[in-house]
């Protein structure tokens, strides 16, 4: 094998690799719930209502 085919090969794996690192910080086990997010917005909705009305 020689140098060009040896760091394509690596630069296949990265890629591989980085997708793959991707998908998994991505994943829906990290997902906040339905509840978490409402609960977020409603109360950062509070808070943008409460500085309207000052």
């Amino acid at each position: 094998m020689n140098r060009s085919s040896e760091f394509q090969g690596n630069s296949q794996e990265l890629e591989s690799m980085e997708t793959n690192s991707h998908r998994q910080n991505s994943s829906p086990k990290n997902m906040p719930t339905e509840f978490e997010l409402d609960e977020f917005f409603s109360v950062a909705e509070k808070n943008i209502q409460k500085k309207f009305q000052e």
